[in-house]
């Protein structure tokens, strides 16, 4: 399957508009380069919410999905 996954779209917006709230005061720039320094800049962040089998199920990629594992803190 391929295209939007709309778990991953979701989790991701959800993860960078927290981060940016905590430094309402720093300019975007900024912002991206701690952003990518972070866990969030790790491409596998997203599997230590879910598991793979589910973030990576069809359902997952159609549809917001909750994560398996631990909840999202934000």
């Amino acid at each position: 399957m391929e295209g939007h996954h709309e778990t991953i779209t979701a989790a991701s917006i959800r993860a960078i508009d927290a981060f940016r709230s905590e430094r309402s005061g720093l300019q975007l720039h900024q912002i991206c380069n701690e952003l990518l320094s972070s866990r969030f800049g790790d491409p596998k962040w997203l599997l230590g919410y879910w598991s793979r089998d589910r973030l990576f199920s069809g359902e997952a990629r159609s549809e917001w999905t909750e994560p398996d594992l631990v909840p999202l803190p934000f």
